[in-house]
């Protein structure tokens, strides 16, 4: 069974974690699939979360390995812009803008720049 849901001010549908399957031997009924969900999930836990609200002044800032502080890339990143106007830069030089309402996850290991146009207030949630 998949499941799906929409957060409001994400862009794109969001699913929840993978959880580990086993098959139906015997015993399916008709119309079941060939998978039934387990109670635990293939990825384990996070070991912390962090969250906070952090407002960022216009600048730019470089991410990398070697950061340290609020823009670490040793930790996965989730941010909830609340106001301002920002532009996340991937290594690769594709970039997205981000404004009030939007949602971003920057991967554990995320490289690029930060350039925040307008003051902004974010609320973030590092995951280690």
């Amino acid at each position: 069974m998949q499941h799906s849901a929409t957060h409001p001010t994400a862009a794109l549908p969001c699913t929840p974690p993978p959880r580990a399957h086993t098959r139906c031997a015997e015993g399916c009924d008709e119309g079941e699939t060939a998978y039934r969900e387990t109670a635990e999930p293939a990825t384990p836990l996070p070991r912390t979360l962090q969250v906070g609200v952090a407002p960022l002044a216009p600048g730019s800032v470089a991410v990398s390995a070697a950061e340290a502080g609020f823009w670490s890339s040793a930790t996965a990143k989730f941010l909830w812009i609340l106001d301002g106007v920002l532009f996340l830069t991937n290594a690769d030089g594709s970039s997205r803008r981000c404004v009030a309402g939007d949602t971003a996850v920057l991967p554990a290991g995320w490289t690029g720049l930060v350039d925040t146009v307008q003051p902004a207030r974010v609320v973030w949630v590092d995951v280690d």
